[in-house]
């Protein structure tokens, strides 16, 4: 399924039903359900609500609290899928009440995310700007457990490392002592078991620096890997949070004519709150979270390409993460035709105006 062969994971997933009924484990049951429904939806299949209400079924004979807050969830989406906000609505706000029943934070967030596109598609824009500011806040705080979590397995690995270290350092220091003691005894023989101790120690270390270094280097790679999956979901984030506010904004002052006199104030005070919480400045905390992803891209551009201005560099660095036009332009404020046209300057300034090669793969190459 993480691949994208959605027919090849539906055959496991009903291999694995299949197996499920036999041994009649509900649990697993309601998970394939589950799985089969989701599946199901993103091929456009009208049978995965069927699957979902299988699910609910199963969750609801069990009372399985955050197994039913989830499937109503699921239900609350795809109706949301299909533009039928009202019979989405009660679905999800059973979803909310009882993923706040018992604070399972994940499922409170994805489903104020689903509340607040259903009131925002039924035009209730004070109920979807309530819910989507709990989706902000939510979001946040997962993004935050989240960075912990990492941190923390890092520590962890840092501490095994060590542990494993000052392990072998105690292993060392005893075999040498157990090598003075014998060769107290005998002249000859503590010379020649020195000198073979010396090699063996040395040898020893030797390995451990090998180790400690290959040990380091994949510790670098998992540190790099991290830094890179939460530049691409801050940016991800920024972008989808930037459209789907200027989207309500842009729809508030559509309709704030057609709202009573003594109303119109009250949205615009929620206008300008939604247009505040707009990052519009974002460069500096995305470039210091670029270079330490990509630490070397703008040393070797310069290297080569010396005459780049500022806003050159800050275009490569969006389109070496393969941004589209679209998203560069939600997070600089730009329209897409400025942001084309300065594609095309930077094609020239790149000597690649003549040259049939992609922007994006040309500056993948730094």
């Amino acid at each position: 399924r993480k691949k994208g062969n959605t027919d090849k994971a539906l055959d496991y997933f009903f291999k694995s039903l299949e197996i499920s009924i036999e041994i009649d484990n509900k649990n697993w049951i309601a998970n394939n359900y589950g799985n089969i429904g989701i599946l199901y939806q993103q091929k456009g299949n009208p049978k995965s609500i069927d699957y979902y209400f299988k699910r609910l079924e199963i969750k609801e004979e069990q009372n399985d609290i955050v197994g039913i807050a989830s499937t109503n969830n699921l239900i609350g989406k795809y109706y949301n899928s299909l533009k039928k906000y009202d019979i989405a609505l009660p679905y999800l706000v059973k979803s909310y009440a009882l993923s706040d029943s018992v604070r399972n934070l994940p499922e409170i967030n994805s489903s104020a995310e689903n509340l607040s596109m259903a009131f925002y598609g039924l035009k209730n824009y004070e109920e979807a700007y309530k819910y989507l500011k709990i989706f902000k806040i939510t979001n946040d705080s997962l993004n935050f457990a989240d960075n912990i979590q990492k941190i923390t397995r890092l520590e962890m690995l840092y501490q095994n490392r060590k542990d494993t270290y000052l392990e072998n350092l105690e292993y060392q220091k005893t075999e040498l002592v157990y090598i003075v003691i014998a060769g107290s005894l005998l002249v000859l023989i503590f010379i020649t078991i020195l000198l073979l101790g010396r090699q063996r120690v040395k040898a020893k270390q030797q390995k451990l620096f090998q180790e400690n270094l290959k040990m380091e280097t994949q510790l670098l790679k998992e540190e790099l890997n991290i830094k890179n999956v939460e530049l691409h979901d801050n940016i991800s984030y920024l972008v989808d949070k930037n459209e789907l506010i200027t989207s309500v904004s842009e729809r508030l002052i559509e309709k704030k004519s057609t709202f009573k006199k003594e109303n119109q104030e009250i949205v615009n005070q929620v206008i300008l709150e939604l247009q505040s919480s707009i990052d519009s400045d974002i460069w500096q905390e995305f470039e210091l979270r670029f270079k330490q992803v990509h630490n070397d891209f703008y040393e070797n551009l310069n290297k080569k390409f010396p005459n780049l201005s500022a806003n050159d560099k800050k275009l490569c660095a969006f389109l070496r993460l393969k941004m589209t036009s679209r998203e560069i332009s939600t997070l600089t404020n730009q329209s897409i035709n400025s942001i084309e046209a300065a594609r095309t300057r930077l094609r020239k300034k790149l000597n690649l105006f003549d040259q049939k090669i992609n922007l994006t793969d040309f500056l993948s190459r730094f």
